[in-house]
């Protein structure tokens, strides 16, 4: 198994190659097989998400910048395009404030589109597609728009149906900013919202519930007889900040269907993963239905949470071991789920059992992580592999090298 890993400390990129059982917080458990840092820019400058290519990667790092890179032996910077970030359009959220600390915008979305075309979305509200041409390595720039901010997440949803005209439509949302659905022309040319979601009704005492969504994931759109196909027809889930899971169908209303607080204490929910079998490329549910699939979610501790879609608690993944709060949790295939956080390992599980396969100590707090090779390396494959060559009799191995020399070798005195 191979891993790259974004550490926010010192801003470094590292590569990881281990095995099954690897185990750095044990020292006489396996240990990786390779851990050094490929590229280290400083904490201002971490990467915060890492898109795969194959052979190369796209990097959005915090200084604004989004880069094309490639390494084999060493890193190499390909192209880039920088000032995708605006801190100013933060400061009416804070100014007011003493207690409110900077806002700093960052990138939360980078999802791929089509013919090479990439949707990237910032706190601060400002939507870019971006144009990578691999031919020549470059990054080009051709659209910007602005949205209401601020946002905590931005999904681009790959399971519509209605694929004739070749639009796509994201989801976004935030802090006193309500989930909000957006269609991008095919061609680029206009962005317009087109569903708002309306807060649920108030409490038993009668005082607002507040709005912070905090993560999104789409649904197939309804499939039934009674559709209205003159109205829109999409289906998503969604958690908050103050620990409520939701569904929501565009087609019975903007309120969402269910409302379920998970937590008494309202702990704040931030990561959301589907944890099924089959997801689409951007982590999306192949089904129309709210049922039969589970999903992860983090709070602001050390807690993976793993839930079935009506909100019934299924299990706490790596319970007990991890120690810091969790940054990134990704589920990805062959069915793994990657996690890392402030307690600086960067652990890989079993997506189907929950066992931990891998923990690696980082040395940084972790920001993303990507596989770079799925291959699961027992450790039985991994000492034939570590296992050096049978020794060969000194006075045989120079006989054979006096052959390959065309000389005969010298008897040894006794």
């Amino acid at each position: 198994m191979r891993l790259l890993i974004s550490c926010v400390d010192g801003g470094s990129l590292k590569e990881a190659v281990c095995g099954v059982g690897t185990d750095s917080s044990v020292q006489n458990a396996l240990q990786p097989l390779k851990l050094e840092s490929i590229n280290s820019e400083g904490t201002g400058n971490c990467v915060e998400i890492i898109h795969n290519l194959g052979d190369k990667f796209l990097l959005a790092r915090r200084n604004g910048n989004v880069e094309l890179v490639h390494f084999e032996e060493e890193y190499e910077l390909k192209d880039k395009i920088s000032d995708l970030l605006d801190d100013s359009r933060l400061e009416p959220f804070y100014a007011k404030s003493k207690s409110r600390v900077k806002l700093r915008d960052a990138f939360i979305m980078l999802q791929p589109l089509r013919n090479g075309h990439f949707l990237v979305v910032t706190k601060s509200g400002l939507v870019h597609i971006l144009k990578l041409n691999q031919d020549d390595d470059k990054i080009v720039k051709l659209k910007t728009w602005e949205v209401k901010a601020p946002l905590d997440f931005a999904q681009l949803c790959d399971n519509w149906e209605d694929q004739k005209s070749g639009n796509y439509v994201f989801g976004y949302g935030g802090e006193e900013n309500q989930i909000k659905l957006v269609e991008i022309d095919a061609d680029f040319t206009n962005l317009k919202q087109i569903w708002e979601a309306k807060n649920v009704k108030n409490d038993k005492l009668d005082m607002r519930v507040p709005v912070w969504p905090t993560a999104m994931k789409f649904l197939q759109p309804l499939k039934s007889d009674n559709v209205d196909k003159a109205s829109l027809n999409l289906q998503f889930v969604v958690i908050t900040h103050w620990s409520h899971l939701a569904h929501y169908s565009t087609q019975r209303g903007r309120r969402p269907m269910v409302y379920k607080q998970l937590f008494d204490n309202r702990e704040p929910l931030e990561k959301l993963e589907i944890n099924d079998e089959s997801t689409t490329s951007l982590g999306n549910i192949p089904t129309d239905k709210f049922q039969n699939f589970a999903l992860m979610t983090t709070d602001t501790k050390k807690n993976v949470y793993k839930y079935d879609v009506s909100g019934r608690l299924l299990a706490k993944l790596g319970n007990g071991d991890i120690s810091g709060a969790v940054s990134f949790v990704k589920k990805v295939e062959p069915g793994y789920i990657l996690q890392g956080g402030l307690d600086r390992y960067a652990r890989v599980f079993d997506a189907s059992t929950g066992e931990r396969l891998v923990k690696i100590y980082a040395g940084g707090s972790i920001n993303c992580m990507v596989v770079l090779d799925s291959d699961r390396l027992d450790p039985v494959q991994r000492e034939r592999k570590e296992a050096k060559r049978k020794p060969v009799d000194d006075a045989e191995d120079a006989e054979k090298l006096w052959k390959q020399l065309g000389k005969n070798p010298k008897k040894a005195k006794k």
